[in-house]
């Protein structure tokens, strides 16, 4: 998988490694649907809820920093 993913992130000029695909994921998730409960979306991505806290932590300091958007 990273023999084809290298090639693309240096003509997209972003990181495509499976682990920012996947933060990528949950980051759109949890803007994508602010209405589901805690628990409702632990158990869509499949997280624990401390990982699921982690990820929301995660995505307020990046929006924050400019580094993610709304």
């Amino acid at each position: 998988l990273h023999k084809f993913l290298k090639p693309a992130e240096e003509y997209l000029g972003i990181r495509l490694a499976p682990r920012f695909l996947y933060q990528s994921f949950v980051f759109y998730t949890l803007a994508q649907h602010p209405e589901l409960s805690p628990q409702a979306l632990a158990d869509y991505l499949r997280l624990d809820p401390a990982a699921l806290n982690y990820y929301q932590r995660q995505r307020l300091t990046l929006i924050a920093q400019g580094l993610l958007s709304d």
